[in-house]
């Protein structure tokens, strides 16, 4: 269906087989700093995604930037297919203490901080992740607006 695929898929480049499914996670912290690396190969996984993708993983500190995550790959045959409940890829989270992790409701707030983010980015001339730290502004903001947010169990 072209209406899911436009809605979940960018294309990074055509020629390369190059895409990203975008989903809707977020991870942040309140914790000072706090590096994940995401997106990597599934190797325990029974399924063919991992031998149909190259992974395109991905890290960054989830206390100093505010962004949502997206799975970039490479095509290696024509077909993309995750079934509903599959684990397409995995997440390490760096530290050795123990994470609470919080569900919250996105809103309207929280869209025009990433909206900003995404400002600050073009006043960057470089791609160097602590480059953008050094920018980031509104983490106490964004704390206190996925507090209210937070998603009762």
């Amino acid at each position: 269906n072209l209406d899911i695929f436009n809605k979940h898929f960018v294309v990074r480049s055509f020629e390369k087989r190059m895409f990203s499914f975008l989903n809707k996670y977020i991870f942040f912290t309140d914790s000072k700093s706090l590096n994940v690396t995401f997106y990597q190969n599934p190797f325990l996984e029974k399924h063919n995604i991992k031998n149909n993708h190259t992974f395109l993983t991905g890290k960054f500190d989830i206390g100093k930037w505010f962004r949502n995550t997206e799975f970039m790959f490479i095509l290696n045959d024509n077909d993309f297919e995750i079934k509903y409940g599959q684990c397409y890829s995995y997440m390490t989270f760096h530290t050795d203490e123990e994470i609470n992790f919080i569900q919250f409701e996105f809103n309207d707030s929280l869209s025009k901080y990433l909206d900003d983010n995404e400002k600050y980015t073009k006043k960057v001339k470089s791609n160097i992740l602590t480059d953008y730290y050094k920018i980031f502004k509104n983490k106490k903001n964004i704390i206190n607006e996925i507090k209210k947010q937070t998603v009762n169990e």
